[in-house]
């Protein structure tokens, strides 16, 4: 008898665990890359798909040397993925502005009173309609000139040769002045700081910013320039005059900035993160449950199988109790 118990509360767990299982985790998303540097460009787009119905809407100006390209259209269906478009070469003057984006089909019903002429009464009658809801963004924002890679060569000044009457007269050298500091240099009326995040043990992006202030207030739309690891990054200054971006850490190396119209440049040395403890893998979830009626299913299905059990159980009790009690009469 017992044994018979433990093999029914071993199918029972076994059943449990099959239906609690969680399925493959699906994602829908659109993802661009957005690389323009002295060495080469790269802009493209990708949709990372799903099981699901998806719109995917693009409309990109694409200018390389000059030249502009308009990379526009859009995609309606179930895909587990593909490039949208892939614009790559090698060293030039590259702008990429425009958007990639997602849409879900989603479904909106409501109750209505309508007229039936059949039964001659009103009637509620329920109305359903569709409709595309954006999810999903990506916006292109890259202007590189390729001829700030080319630093200028100086014209060497012949000397003047001095004559022998006069006596040449020795000018005092000026000291040289840094202007490439992380603790923000002014020059007359404008000025610059900058400020560089460390990389943490959860994420390992680093921020990088800059403060425009001419006479001490903040200036806006001043177009800046990040340089890290031969990646370029552009941005313009807010109304606090703040301007930033954010760089994926690879190594201790220098980060600059370059506002525009003659305020200082900034440079500081990236700093990697150090100690991090070891982290437990995430436990893997199941998503979308609630709306594909999966748990009302499973509750459904252990509400049957506890009360199948519970008969099972029932009934075995009452014999092993039936059997004691017959032998104890016997005994007497």
């Amino acid at each position: 008898m017992d044994s018979m118990f433990k093999k029914i509360t071993m199918a029972l767990a076994i059943l449990i665990g099959v239906c609690l299982l969680p399925s493959k985790v699906e994602a829908h998303y659109d993802t661009t890359t957005q690389k323009a540097y002295c060495g080469g460009y790269t802009i493209k787009a990708d949709y990372v798909g799903g099981p699901f119905k998806r719109k995917v809407v693009w409309d990109v100006h694409f200018t390389l040397n000059g030249v502009t390209e308009i990379i526009s259209g859009q995609w309606v269906g179930i895909s587990n993925g593909f490039n949208i478009f892939k614009r790559i070469g090698g060293p030039a003057s590259v702008k990429a502005t425009g958007t990639v984006k997602m849409y879900e089909q989603k479904e909106t019903c409501e109750w209505n009173w309508k007229w039936n002429p059949h039964t001659h009464k009103n009637e509620k009658v329920k109305e359903c309609s569709t409709n595309w809801e954006q999810i999903d963004s990506d916006s292109f924002n890259v202007d590189f000139d390729l001829n700030s890679c080319a630093a200028p060569t100086p014209t060497p000044t012949a000397s003047p040769v001095p004559s022998g009457t006069p006596e040449p007269t020795a000018e005092p050298t000026p000291e040289p002045v840094d202007t490439q500091t992380s603790t923000g240099v002014s020059s007359p009326g404008k000025e610059s700081a900058m400020a560089l995040t460390e990389p943490t043990c959860d994420n390992n992006n680093m921020d990088a910013s800059i403060t425009l202030k001419n006479d001490g207030q903040p200036i806006a739309g001043v177009n800046v320039k990040f340089w890290y690891e031969n990646e370029a990054k552009y941005a313009k200054t807010e109304a606090n005059g703040r301007a930033g971006v954010a760089f994926g850490f690879k190594s201790e190396s220098e980060v600059r900035i370059e506002p525009e119209v003659g305020y200082p440049s900034q440079l500081e040395k990236a700093h990697a993160v150090k100690d991090c403890p070891v982290k437990a893998a995430p436990m893997p979830q199941v998503l979308g449950l609630a709306d594909t009626g999966i748990v009302d299913d499973v509750v459904a299905n252990l509400a049957g199988i506890f009360g199948t059990l519970s008969t099972v159980v029932g009934t075995l009790l009452y014999a092993k109790t039936k059997k004691s009690t017959k032998a104890k009469n016997k005994n007497k």
